[in-house]
């Protein structure tokens, strides 16, 4: 199986590719252990898995004109958007899966830098739902 270095990871957020503004992206689905130990386990813990909890986190460099970062993202605060998240190109494959979903935008931190230093702004957005992928 072949390793993948990210050179190419597309992100989208409300319809918007901000893929060149886009530092790093982090998607994690976490699921809940609940706890099923019955007096019949026989002294073992046992569990089952509960409700997921997904999050995107991106780390963009900030850019105010038009279509770009703060025109996407300060109208969606408090709302939520559609994101696209592929890891090599937009071409989708088995190879090159694309997940989307809808995060709810909790946070935006639209300047955010010392003296001389690049303006970021890093999220980290619950997922409302699902997350799906797509292989084809």
């Amino acid at each position: 199986m072949a390793k993948q270095v990210a050179t190419a990871v597309v992100v989208k957020v409300g319809g918007v590719d901000l893929s060149s503004y886009v530092a790093s992206v982090n998607l994690t689905s976490n699921v809940a252990e609940v706890g099923t130990t019955t007096f019949a386990s026989g002294g073992n813990t046992e569990r089952v898995g509960g409700l997921k909890d997904n999050s995107l986190q991106i780390s963009f460099m900030q850019d105010f004109a038009a279509a770009a970062v703060e025109a996407t993202v300060y109208p969606l605060i408090g709302g939520t958007a559609a994101f696209e998240v592929l890891p090599n190109g937009t071409g989708v494959s088995s190879t090159n899966p694309k997940y989307t979903g809808t995060v709810l935008v909790t946070s935006w931190s639209p300047v955010a830098g010392a003296v001389g230093e690049l303006l970021t702004a890093d999220v980290t957005w619950p997922i409302t739902g699902a997350v799906t992928k797509a292989t084809a």
